[in-house]
């Protein structure tokens, strides 16, 4: 593995990712990321691209999960939040 280049950089959060999950919807499979920045994102794998930005805590985030569709993240704004992988909403 020393030297090998990695499939895909992910870029786009502006701050340190906390937590990451993946998971499956009918597109296909999917990476979730939880960062500092006070953003999830919904990424590709098949792409390797951003598809989403889910925007609306009030602090950072600490972690995200993936599940049947759903995102779920905690943020030090004291609040879980349940998002549409698909929709964001």
């Amino acid at each position: 593995l020393y030297g090998r280049r990695p499939v895909y950089v992910l870029e786009g959060h502006t701050a340190g990712v906390m937590g990451l999950d993946l998971g499956n919807v009918p597109d296909g499979p999917l990476l979730v990321s939880a960062s500092i920045d006070k953003t999830a994102r919904v990424w590709s794998i098949q792409r390797g691209v951003c598809v989403r930005t889910l925007i609306g805590h009030k602090a950072p985030l600490r972690d995200c999960k993936l599940h049947l569709g759903r995102v779920f993240t905690a943020s030090l704004d004291q609040t879980a939040r349940e998002w549409s992988a698909s929709t964001g909403a």
